[in-house]
């Protein structure tokens, strides 16, 4: 029956063989590695605030272009005397109901004078997509994401 015995040191290792009568040890020198640390990243995209005003069948900013990532749009109410909202949706001929990106709109319509932020941020990729409001009868005006 042959019994080896094996131990370890961070940088040495060395290795001792006890084989019936045969005697051997074997210095193995391992080279140090750098530690290596655990790095967790917060994988949550930084998210930008897009502030837009409407005042009477209008918004006062007529045309964004941004960059793709995370955006989060916050609206304010100035001077309309309805309550008002917010929408978001790709550019295509005919918008439905069905092609509103939900997360985009207000968390509630607004009053005069008030200010609220789409529901959660929004991931927006390359393309043109469009913002409006249908309570105040808006123009549909262009997003550009490039």
């Amino acid at each position: 029956m042959k019994k080896c015995i094996l131990a370890m040191s961070v940088f040495t290792v060395m290795l001792f063989a006890s084989c019936n009568e045969k005697k051997q040890v074997e210095e193995v020198v391992v080279e140090e590695t750098p530690a290596v640390e655990e790095v967790v990243m917060d994988e949550t995209p930084v998210t930008e605030i897009i502030k837009l005003e409407e005042v009477k069948g209008a918004f006062t900013t007529t045309e964004l272009n941004l960059k793709p990532g995370t955006y989060s749009f916050e609206v304010t109410n100035n001077g309309i005397d309805h309550e008002v909202a917010f929408v978001l949706a790709p550019n295509k001929e005919d918008i439905q109901e069905s092609d509103f990106i939900a997360d985009a709109m207000l968390t509630k319509t607004i009053k005069d004078g008030e200010t609220a932020s789409s529901k959660v941020p929004v991931t927006l990729e390359k393309g043109e997509y469009v913002y409006f409001c249908p309570l105040n009868n808006t123009p549909k005006y262009k997003l550009i994401v490039e």
